[in-house]
């Protein structure tokens, strides 16, 4: 499991139409939005794509300025069983 948290910056013309690009990609969510710019957003797994990728290609996406990774989680081991002796 890999999930991430960034800051998006961008337009501010733009931030509404971001945030149903960004609510789109598989794996992601807005959590908040300024009208100034700034989004909130989480990037997990999914089958879709992978975080990096996502990341990736909100950067791309028109009207962005700037993205910042804020918290990065990565657990390859979550979901298996504790060993109890």
């Amino acid at each position: 499991m890999k999930v991430a948290s960034l800051v998006v910056r961008a337009r501010p013309e733009r931030v509404l139409p971001l945030r149903a690009e960004i609510d789109a990609l598989p794996g992601t969510e807005v959590h908040a939005v300024q009208p100034e710019g700034r989004l909130i957003v989480t990037v997990d797994d999914s089958d879709g794509a992978s975080p990096a990728e996502n990341i990736v290609k909100v950067h791309n996406l028109g009207g962005v300025i700037g993205v910042s990774l804020v918290y990065e989680y990565c657990d390859d081991d979550i979901g298996t069983e504790e060993r109890t002796s």
